[in-house]
C-alpha cells in the first residue's frame, strides 16, 4: 500500500495522529490492502463507524502494550493480529458481533498467542456463525447451565390442525435443526449418548461442547451473551 493511501485511510477513519490508537493501527494497515477491498463510500463510512465505536477499547489495549513493552508480542499484534481484526470489521454483517471481534483480539494479546493459523481458524468460525447460532452455542456451556438456565415445564402441545400452522411448525423445527447441525459441522458440539439411570441402555443423546467449542467460547468471551440466549 502506498504511503499516500495509508495516510488517506487513517484520515478517513478519523484516527488522530499521535493518538494511542494511531500507533496500533498505523503499521497494521501496511499489512492489509484495505483500499482494494473498500468499493464504496458506504463501506468506508461503516468501517469508520465501527473503528470509532471500539476506539476506547483499542486505546486501552494500545496503552497496555506500551506499558508492558513485550516487543515481540506487540509487533505480532500490530503486524498480524490487528490486520485480521480490521478485515473482520470490514466484512462482518452483524453489528452485535463487533464487540466479540475485539474480545478475540484482547484474548490473543492477554494469552500471548502468536500463531497466525490458530487465530485465523477462530475468526473464520466466528464469521461462519450468526448471532442466533452463537446464542444457541452458549446454552451448552457450564456457565449458562449454572447461572442462567431456569427449569421449564415441558408441555406437549398438539400439532397445529391447519396447513399454515403446520408449515410454520416444520419451518421452525428445521431452523433449529440447521443451527444444531451447523454447530456440530464446525466442530463446536457433538451428540453424546445418554444412558438410562436404571440400566445400561441408551435413552437418547444430549448435545455437548467439544474442547474446541469450549475454547471458542473462551476466546471470544461468549459468556457475555448468556443473558440473551436464543429462543
Amino acid at each position: 500500500m502506498q504511503e499516500t493511501d495509508k495516510v488517506r485511510l487513517i484520515k478517513i477513519l478519523g484516527i488522530k495522529d499521535g493518538s494511542t490508537v494511531h500507533s496500533l493501527i498505523d503499521s497494521s494497515i501496511d499489512a492489509l490492502p484495505l483500499i482494494g477491498k473498500i468499493h464504496s463510500a458506504y463501506k468506508m463510512a461503516n468501517l469508520k463507524r465501527r473503528v470509532n465505536g471500539i476506539e476506547t477499547r483499542l486505546s486501552a489495549l494500545s496503552i497496555t502494550m506500551y506499558e508492558n513493552d513485550n516487543k515481540l508480542l506487540n509487533q505480532f499484534i500490530r503486524d498480524k493480529a490487528f490486520p485480521i481484526v480490521l478485515d473482520e470489521l470490514l466484512a462482518e454483517h452483524e453489528e452485535e458481533k463487533i464487540d466479540l471481534v475485539v474480545n478475540g483480539l484482547e484474548y490473543t494479546y492477554n494469552e500471548e498467542i502468536t500463531e497466525v493459523s490458530k487465530i485465523l481458524v477462530y475468526f473464520d468460525v466466528l464469521r461462519e456463525l450468526r448471532i442466533q447460532e452463537l446464542k444457541k452455542l452458549i446454552t451448552y456451556s457450564d456457565h449458562y447451565k449454572k447461572h442462567w438456565k431456569t427449569p421449564k415445564l415441558e408441555v406437549s402441545l398438539p400439532d397445529p390442525e391447519d396447513k399454515e400452522g403446520m408449515k410454520k411448525l416444520n419451518e421452525n423445527t428445521g431452523y433449529k435443526a440447521y443451527i444444531d447441525n451447523h454447530l456440530t459441522t464446525l466442530g463446536l458440539t457433538f451428540k453424546k449418548e445418554t444412558t438410562k439411570w436404571y440400566s445400561t441402555e441408551t435413552s437418547g443423546y444430549e448435545v455437548v461442547l467439544t474442547d474446541f467449542g469450549e475454547h471458542f467460547i473462551e476466546f471470544f468471551n461468549l459468556e457475555v451473551m448468556a443473558q440473551i440466549p436464543a429462543e
